[in-house]
């Protein structure tokens, strides 16, 4: 009876104890749980702590090439050969790499990144790029009769945009930055298509420098809403060296699909 009483005794005293250790093993896998929520929400909270900027995205637009010939009395003449079809001259630019360093909480920042600028610029009528060392002009081939015959250039760009937001994060915020965006020559070349007269089609492409700028300087205005925007964009840089011909400075404007 003794010996019963003990066994009894002891079975109250274990069992206790290993009930509670059994919870214990339980709530550290509650506590992880909790511990994931929590770590997910803070990292939530880091990035909407974050001033998103405005640059990484897709732009889509057209171009237009404006150029003049200053003559000694100091008035301008338009130079037909380097005339383009905008609706022709498409221009997209992929910016992949964007960073805000903030100024004035989310209202006020300094936007920079980088970008790959993709331009065609396609010429009136049947003008064709020909160049040496020295110049650099377009003739009008009076023969020949062309499908398509543009400039195509790869840049790789580098903006310093002043940004005004008003909210840090891009759902639902307006935002309008401007600055300048440097740029890179990586590539360029001029390609012609179309069908001789014996209705045999061709396309040729001559890759060249064609006395490019190999750099290049645009003033830019960025605005928009949410995902969405537009932008203007002008050659503070002619797009040939100088000396090479007239200044040709290219305005370009388009939409844009932020990131």
């Amino acid at each position: 009876m003794k010996s019963i009483s003990l066994l009894f005794l002891s079975f109250a005293i274990i069992s206790p104890v290993f009930i509670f250790s059994q919870v214990e093993e339980k709530n550290p896998d509650v506590t992880d749980k909790e511990e994931e929520a929590w770590e997910l929400r803070e990292d939530e909270e880091e990035v909407s702590d974050k001033n998103q900027a405005h640059w990484a995205g897709i732009d889509i637009g057209f171009g237009m090439n404006l150029n003049s010939d200053f003559s000694n009395d100091f008035t301008s003449t338009n130079n037909p050969y380097w005339e383009n079809e905008v609706g022709k001259s498409l221009t997209m630019n992929f910016n992949f790499i964007e960073y805000k360093l903030p100024i004035l909480k989310q209202y006020l920042g300094l936007t920079t990144g980088l970008g790959i600028d993709f331009q065609l610029i396609n010429f009136s009528s049947n003008y064709v790029l020909s160049h040496d060392a020295d110049t650099v002009y377009a003739i009008d081939d009076p023969v020949q009769s062309y499908k398509s015959n543009y400039l195509s250039l790869t840049r790789l760009k580098l903006p310093l945009l002043i940004e005004f937001a008003t909210k840090k994060e891009t759902k639902k915020c307006f935002y309008f930055s401007a600055g300048v965006v440097g740029s890179v020559r990586i590539g360029s070349f001029m390609r012609l298509t179309g069908k001789y007269d014996n209705g045999d089609k061709f396309d040729n492409t001559t890759t060249s420098k064609f006395n490019l700028n190999p750099f290049g300087l645009e003033g830019t205005v960025r605005t928009g809403y949410d995902r969405f925007g537009a932008f203007v964009s002008y050659n503070l840089l002619p797009l040939f060296k100088e000396n090479k011909t007239v200044a040709v400075n290219p305005i370009r404007f388009g939409v844009s699909f932020n990131f």
